[in-house]
């Protein structure tokens, strides 16, 4: 039987009063959510990079307008 997305399998011993191991635990977590809010949040990232870019650049361009229109640093 497969899992029915991405899973995140975790073990655990059973022990005895003694410490011993008697047996394991074994339990595997879908992680199908995790792993599109991580897809989501990247996109986001991205986004949010691309128009920090953009803002930089008008930034940048209407800087070198404006010095170029200027006669003198007063200007």
């Amino acid at each position: 039987m497969s899992a029915p997305g991405p899973v995140r399998p975790s073990r655990s011993d059973i022990r005895d009063e003694h410490g011993a191991i008697v047996g394991a635990s074994k339990i595997a977590r879908d992680i199908s959510e995790r792993i599109q809010a991580q897809a989501r949040q990247t996109l986001l990232m991205r986004e949010m990079n691309h128009r920090i870019k953009n803002l930089f650049a008008l930034t940048g361009g209407l800087i070198s307008l404006s010095a170029r229109s200027a006669g003198s640093v007063e200007d």
